[in-house]
């Protein structure tokens, strides 16, 4: 069964716990900064949960159908592995949220970031890599930079800033973000060896927020 039908299945999974946060919500009469912290929980279910897990179980077989390309051999093993690792991650951001101060709920989002780098892992073996990103945060604004790599290609909020082999010509470092919104970027890698990335919060880099693409 590939990791898209697994993530159709587990989508609905988490209608019970978006809803509860909505209807506590809607109470309307919550001490201190709970209404806020509820917020956010509900956002990052629902961008985190519905979008990404979406968007992950796409990427394995629908999208290279629509692109006429082959399925990167150990495409749909590496999803079935990533799944539970991008659950984790998810319910791990959501509980630092409700327990405490935004910043114990990076752990759980850099664990859900390895989850879509072990969804990846099989496209990097050719090098060439497309890289979807979401500025999942609701209040704060996004800038990916992949260190030692070059963007030849920008895809932001359905715009294309920069396209490989078209007129324009160049490169781009970072792909800057607003709060929710996303895009993806391409690049190849020069060459073997690994190429950290971070989203240059770097408070929420040194508490786990950051990740490293292996190639080999």
């Amino acid at each position: 069964m590939s990791s898209r039908r697994h993530a159709c299945r587990v989508r609905p999974a988490l209608l019970p716990g978006g809803a509860a946060l909505g209807v506590v919500m809607a109470r309307g009469d919550l001490a201190g900064d709970l209404s806020d912290r509820l917020r956010v929980a509900h956002e990052t279910i629902n961008l985190l949960g519905w979008v990404g897990l979406t968007v992950a179980g796409t990427l394995i077989t629908p999208w290279p159908t629509m692109l006429r390309t082959r399925v990167a051999d150990g495409a749909e093993r590496a999803g079935r592995t990533a799944l539970p690792v991008l659950l984790t991650g998810l319910g791990a951001a959501v509980a630092g949220t409700l327990l405490g101060p935004p910043a114990l709920a990076a752990p759980g989002m850099a664990g859900y970031a390895a989850g879509l780098v072990v969804t990846g892992r099989p496209w990097l073996r050719g090098k060439r890599v497309r890289i979807w990103v979401l500025a999942a945060v609701p209040n704060e604004s996004s800038a990916f930079q992949v260190v030692g790599g070059q963007f030849d290609t920008v895809f932001r909020e359905g715009v294309y800033d920069l396209t490989r082999g078209r007129s324009q010509s160049g490169g781009v470092q970072v792909l800057d973000l607003a709060p929710a919104s996303g895009g993806f970027v391409e690049l190849s890698f020069p060459q073997a060896g690994d190429y950290p990335f971070v989203t240059h919060i770097m408070s929420d880099a040194e508490r786990g927020a950051h990740g490293v693409f292996r190639v080999r």
